[in-house]
């Protein structure tokens, strides 16, 4: 008898400890969320990495649709989060070649551009802001290309 008790005792708390690792991490995963916004770190650790914010950075965010094309294919870009006062230019490198296209923002920051690339493998797409002179990477994405 005083075996079955034994390994019950163990089997509960084996099972409370699991419990109660989940739910510290289900709390530090929400708290890495919550700072995102605020803290580049947490957002890498959120899983948000494409998203540029906090720190005197921008909240730009960049998507390609779809996110795999074929050589020569069009397909769409889309941004929310950016500054309409600064000149928005969109960067496409791949192993190939660097091309630059312009990338006009709407009054409410949202820019919307269609795209071919034409060398297979790769392609990061950058949105890429400047004012006075000095230029910056505000939101990037990856497309690939078959």
């Amino acid at each position: 008898m005083r075996a079955g008790s034994t390994a019950a005792r163990g089997t509960r708390h084996i099972l409370g400890v699991s419990l109660q690792a989940l739910l510290l991490a289900a709390i530090l995963g929400t708290i890495a969320l919550a700072m995102s916004g605020v803290y580049k770190p947490a957002g890498f650790i959120a899983g948000l990495e494409g998203v540029d914010a906090g720190r005197g950075h921008s909240a730009a965010a960049l998507v390609a649709d779809p996110s795999t094309v074929n050589a020569g294919q069009t397909f769409h870009v889309r941004g929310n989060g950016f500054d309409r006062t600064k000149q928005t230019w969109l960067r496409v490198t791949t192993t190939e070649a660097t091309s630059w296209y312009p990338a006009p923002v709407d009054s409410s920051g949202d820019l919307s551009v269609g795209l071919e690339v034409w060398n297979q493998g790769r392609a990061n797409l950058a949105a890429v802001q400047s004012s006075r002179g000095k230029s910056s990477v505000v939101a990037e994405t990856w497309v690939d290309v078959e």
